[in-house]
């Protein structure tokens, strides 16, 4: 047997013992994990069933792994509807803004079982979302941070030889990068940012530059799960402020900075055609900009930071393993969730994503690919934050952006509107 099969089945083993004394006795349950594992993933179905079977599933005689893929932008609804007609997951894999609207109706493991200051030395702090007063609504699995792809032959041709590092470089770098026609029209852009509609990212990128400037947007107390907005502040100009007239400048004519208008393709595409220079993306997409366009000659580096920043952050999605409190087989679930979080579960994943695993250990070492490298530079200094209601807040930050943009709305008086509407989505 290979040192890494007596690794992983030293991990089931403990999963197996701690499932069934904690979950089994926690919720009154069956301490038996027999029959099927569900578990509902954003991964694509082929990895997943790859993955499970490198983890030794597949030889597992109390229970069978069994995936399924869901689609982001329906789970909410899937998962409610699957609760009503008695057809519980056993587990999900959860990204970070999806857990508000569903903590209650997550098992949650009391610290009892698994100590905060364990959880802490182990997990990088974006993770702590995870962390109530009486114990974890999970365990962290993979991150997928915010990163800037940039084109190589713009940047060359402009005599521009390395990526910016900072924020007020993209100050300049538009009358460089940046062309228009004889009639004005934006044919090569510097960066995609100030418009929304056509920006991918636009919320993950707008959260990324107020948190990097000392904006929590939403805070969270752990003491009762007490929450409030951090964006608006009365009398004086804010650091949210200084982050949104920083980015709307970008789709302003009449500013030197001007590079976007919502009459360009989504970023996305517009980078795929080699026309703008630096591309705001999550490391998940480094295989789609290939496989759309093998020739495009780009490379990958952190996201800017503000330059008199003392701390680095980077925003990134988080992934975590939870179990509903409707589990048909807790006792299995909460043993499969022990191995895929674990060093030696999480370190197959990622051969798999290529995705940054969130465990201290594990990105300790630097890889020798410069991509993924970046990844786990990221994923050290990822943050998140505590977002109530992922599409409603999307629905806000778009207005809030587009008043702007549009001469509706002065900054203030937008981002005055935008901390009102949030208020309004926080737990009561």
């Amino acid at each position: 047997m290979s040192p890494f099969k007596m690794i992983l089945l030293g991990v089931f083993g403990f999963g197996a013992l701690v499932g069934v004394v904690v979950f089994a006795t926690y919720r009154g349950g069956s301490s038996q994990a027999t029959g099927p594992v569900v578990v509902w993933g954003f991964l694509p179905e082929n990895s997943m069933n790859l993955y499970a079977k490198e983890m030794g599933f597949e030889q597992n005689k109390q229970f069978s792994f069994v995936y399924v893929e869901k689609d982001p932008q329906t789970f909410e609804s899937d998962f409610v509807k699957a609760l009503a007609d008695g057809q519980s997951p056993d587990i999900v894999i959860m990204r970070e803004d999806m857990l508000a609207l569903q903590k209650s109706r997550l098992l949650v493991i009391p610290y009892t079982s698994y100590k905060e200051r364990d959880f802490k030395n182990s997990f990088v702090e974006s993770t702590e979302f995870l962390l109530s007063d009486t114990g974890l609504y999970g365990l962290p699995l993979y991150a997928d941070p915010l990163v800037m792809y940039w084109n190589r032959t713009l940047y060359t041709n402009a005599s521009l030889s390395v990526a910016p590092k900072y924020w007020d470089e993209f100050l300049t770098l538009p009358n460089k990068l940046t062309k228009k026609d004889n009639t004005g029209t934006v044919t090569q852009s510097a960066i995609a940012l100030g418009e929304w509609k056509n920006i991918t990212h636009a919320k993950e990128i707008l959260a990324n530059l107020l948190l990097q400037g000392g904006t929590s947007i939403v805070s969270t107390l752990r003491n009762g799960e007490s929450y409030s907005t951090l964006m608006f502040e009365s009398n004086q100009v804010s650091p949210a402020y200084n982050v949104l007239n920083f980015y709307t400048q970008f789709a302003n004519p009449v500013t030197a900075q001007y590079s976007w208008n919502r009459s360009l393709p989504s970023s996305q595409n517009q980078f795929i055609l080699g026309d703008l220079a630096s591309y705001l993306g999550l490391a998940s997409e480094v295989s789609v900009l290939r496989a759309k366009n093998p020739n495009l000659n780009f490379d990958i580096a952190l996201s800017p930071q503000p330059r008199q920043s003392e701390k680095t952050l980077v925003f990134s999605h988080v992934y975590s393993l939870v179990i509903p409190k409707q589990a048909k087989n807790v006792a299995g679930a909460f043993q499969v969730i022990s191995l895929l979080a674990s060093e030696a579960g999480a370190k197959v994943l990622e051969s798999y994503t290529n995705l940054p695993p969130v465990r201290r250990g594990l990105l300790s070492d630097t890889p020798s690919d410069p991509y993924k490298a970046v990844f786990y530079q990221s994923a050290i200094q990822s943050t998140t934050w505590p977002d109530p209601d992922r599409k409603e807040t999307n629905t806000i930050f778009q207005n809030m952006i587009e008043s702007i943009t549009s001469g509706r709305l002065r900054i203030t008086d937008a981002l005055r509107r935008a901390d009102e509407e949030v208020k309004v989505l926080l737990p009561k």
